[in-house]
């Protein structure tokens, strides 16, 4: 319970006045806990990573757009008879 709703609700459930009881007494490892951490910690990493790297291939692109616009205006400025 407290790993899927959170330790203070599996507190209140078993009656405990303090979550540190329920910590004491409910919390235990269970074989293949830390592999399951380790995999999930990872595979936020990676999300993570994929993220900032689609938000950097944006920014880019917009930076690039926006130094085209750029030109594109000086370049009509230039053709207008400036």
């Amino acid at each position: 319970m407290a790993d899927r709703h959170g330790v203070m609700a599996a507190a209140k459930r078993l009656g405990h006045a303090n979550a540190s009881v329920t910590t004491r007494h409910c919390a235990r490892s269970r074989d293949g806990q830390d592999a399951e951490i380790a995999y999930e910690l990872n595979a936020d990493h990676e999300r993570a990573k994929r993220a900032r790297a689609r938000k950097a291939k944006r920014v880019k692109g917009d930076v690039a757009r926006t130094l085209h616009e750029e030109k594109g205006a000086v370049s009509e400025s230039d053709d207008q008879g400036n």
